[in-house]
């Protein structure tokens, strides 16, 4: 039962965050052509099979879907209850109160992030040291937390990023994406 919930709720979340994801990639075609090159490495034939050992190799397609899930996040924060009185900034917050921890505003905040209106899945890479990625390096773990955090996160994380590999993975290996439309509102909140 608990599998079958999974897979039903997150069928809309993850057609969703892929919508996001296929803009980003059809609107960066220099981006899509890297993400590319690293697919055809690793799937030389168009019909080339994703085993687990061949997914392993694909930092470049991780980094697009964490970047497509920053740019259009799938909720705009995440909610808890506190357990005990807190005090913050000199508020007193009771315990019982319901708090939304916005983590789509700080995603976007460019206090936090380097060009936070930019898809730059590069500043996801640690190994790549070229001076844009380095500026837009994300340093803080807790920056990024779209399936929240610690055991009260997310238990689908690891089936939505699996079906985004190999759903995005196989898209951008066999087709070439295209989005010749306005974009200024797309996915307003």
């Amino acid at each position: 039962v608990m599998a079958l919930d999974m897979m039903i709720a997150g069928i809309d979340t993850t057609a969703s965050t892929l919508t996001g994801i296929l803009l980003c990639i059809a609107k960066n075609p220099d981006k899509q052509q890297k993400l590319f090159e690293e697919l055809k490495q690793i799937l030389p034939e168009k019909d080339s099979q994703l085993t687990t050992q061949n997914m392993q190799n694909l930092p470049y397609l991780r980094a697009c879907i964490k970047e497509g899930i920053r740019r259009y996040p799938l909720f705009p924060g995440t909610m808890r209850r506190l357990p005990n009185d807190v005090v913050l900034s000199g508020y007193r917050i009771p315990a019982g109160t319901d708090i939304c921890i916005g983590a789509n505003m700080v995603m976007h905040d460019e206090r936090y992030t380097s060009q936070p209106d930019k898809f730059m899945p590069e500043r996801w890479l640690r190994n790549d040291q070229s001076a844009e990625a380095l500026e837009a390096q994300i340093t803080n773990p807790f920056l990024y937390v779209p399936f929240g955090f610690g055991p009260r996160s997310c238990m689908g994380k690891r089936i939505v990023n699996l079906e985004l590999e190999v759903t995005l993975a196989c898209l951008v290996r066999n087709f070439q994406i295209e989005f010749n439309y306005p974009t200024e509102n797309a996915f307003a909140m």
